[in-house]
């Protein structure tokens, strides 16, 4: 499945508000995270594949692993 524009702003801005978390505290990075996951099952099986492996540095980053 591939995403319609509407699904890729929506994803795009939920990626923004991940990255804005990575600062914060980890229950913010840990909701935003979360989010997307929710969103990706939600909308887009096909995103997952795209979408997961930024999500994973984007904790390990924060977490600093």
């Amino acid at each position: 499945g591939t995403l319609d524009s509407s699904q890729k702003q929506e994803l795009a801005v939920m990626l923004q508000e991940f990255e804005n978390a990575k600062g914060g505290s980890e229950g913010k990075l840990a909701r935003a995270g979360k989010a997307v996951a929710d969103w990706m099952f939600d909308n887009a099986i096909g995103a997952i594949p795209t979408v997961m492996p930024y999500v994973i540095r984007a904790i390990q980053g924060a977490v600093g692993c």
